[in-house]
């Protein structure tokens, strides 16, 4: 169904600004008879972040699209090929109930759907495929990152079970007050920050422009840790161009950034999807040297609107040191896990990251969170508690613990609930 969410502030990238999404969330249920004739029903549940569409950025789907999927359940043959944890029930050998049974059929029909040729049916089946992982784990029992086998025999505190740190994303907006008043609120959470930049923010001459926004948005922000947040023994940005800069601009901007170098956590997506898809000998090479340049100041770069699938990693590797796997792009947590296995053994550095939406894509990409060493997991964050229609999940660290996020023991699949009818 249509999840329309708001936004608690504009949300700006080099892109598009939003103040509401159009998301799909996605339910699969089952009923299952009990011993005594009655019959209980199990709910799996997936969401579908979707952005405004732009092929070009990597956003290839809208609802219609989603909604369109012509997704069959199907009990075919064929080989199915799984990762990990999921093999001791997809497979078959280990668990030969008739749950499991089903759950395998769905998602093997869900594999050898036709329309999985066009890329743009990854958003659909990252939902799908979500929700019948949910539907598994709440009926099994356990949480979705057992399933999948990460492992988080981790010291397990009074918040349950660290998975991971998470970054807060502070939108672009053309008043650098108004995001730095974004950056405040979002350190009582965390002291990972990321920043959304464009090439000509108040239209200015780019790159002068941005490099004057963003040395007013790095200083302040320097500001307001050491004059408000001394708690924090360390504090880390990101910064994220979206595709907008070029190579020119790359060498400028490492200016403002080198003196800070110990703080910026990396710099993401700063040159454009057409160099991977338009390549050139002249943009190749100047990138190439962009890549040098960071690395020799020890701020490393990374992927997002270029990278979607295992697929595409070897083509990144002369540009970056590291990529955010996402699960929409990815077509869901399964192609996700394989992507960072693959890249994992290129020596990439790893990011979990999500669409903007609720509690429901947040909680899965958090499972996958083990294998990163960061993310950016503050969809919940940035969308309204009333738009939403589920609680729980994973929870942000108190304390010394600010900026990880912990599972709760005892939740079941993603961790998610729906709330009580009275409360939405």
């Amino acid at each position: 169904m249509e999840y329309g969410l708001e936004l608690r502030a504009p949300f700006g990238t080099s892109h598009s600004s939003t103040s509401r999404r159009e998301n799909a969330l996605i339910e699969v249920w089952v009923e299952v008879p009990q011993q005594d004739g009655s019959s209980a029903v199990t709910v799996g549940v997936g969401e579908v972040g979707l952005p405004p569409k732009k092929p070009a950025a990597g956003y290839l789907s809208d609802f219609a699209d989603v909604e369109g999927y012509p997704f069959k359940v199907a009990a075919s043959a064929g080989h199915f090929s799984a990762l990990r944890g999921i093999t001791s029930f997809i497979q078959g050998g280990e668990n030969p109930d008739e749950f499991a049974r089903l759950v395998r059929t769905l998602l093997r029909a869900l594999d050898e759907e036709p329309a999985n040729v066009d890329p743009a049916s990854r958003f659909a089946r990252s939902g799908i495929e979500a929700a019948v992982l949910d539907l598994f784990c709440v009926h099994s029992r356990i949480p979705l990152h057992q399933l999948i086998g990460i492992d988080v025999s981790k010291e397990i505190t009074e918040q349950g079970v660290p998975l991971g740190s998470s970054f807060y994303t502070i939108a672009l907006n053309p008043d650098v007050q108004f995001m730095l008043q974004q950056a405040r609120s979002s350190l009582s959470f965390t002291p990972y920050l990321k920043i959304k930049l464009d090439s000509n923010i108040e239209q200015g001459t780019e790159p002068l422009c941005t490099y004057r926004v963003l040395l007013a948005i790095l200083n302040g922000i320097k500001k307001i840790i050491e004059e408000e947040f001394t708690e924090y023994p360390t504090w880390k940005l990101c910064i994220d161009a979206n595709g907008a800069w070029n190579p020119e601009g790359c060498i400028e901007m490492l200016k403002v950034l080198k003196p800070l170098s110990d703080h910026i956590y990396m710099l993401e997506q700063p040159f454009p999807t057409t160099l991977l898809k338009e390549p050139s000998e002249a943009g190749t090479q100047a990138w190439k040297v962009v890549k040098a340049a960071y690395e020799n100041a020890g701020i490393p770069i990374f992927a997002d609107e270029s990278m979607s699938t295992a697929a595409d990693l070897p083509l990144l590797l002369d540009f970056v040191h590291g990529v955010n796997v996402k699960l929409e792009k990815a077509g869901g947590v399964r192609a996700a896990l394989e992507a960072l296995l693959q890249a994992q053994k290129f020596n990439l550095k790893l990011w979990i990251g999500i669409m903007v939406g609720s509690r429901v894509n947040c909680g899965t990409g958090a499972h996958l969170l083990p294998l990163a060493t960061h993310g950016d997991l503050d969809g919940s964050l940035l969308t309204t508690e009333d738009s939403q229609v589920h609680e729980g999940g994973f929870v942000w660290g108190e304390g010394q613990y600010r900026g990880t996020v912990f599972l709760p023991t005892g939740l079941h699949g993603i961790g998610v609930r729906p709330k009580p009818a009275s409360a939405h």
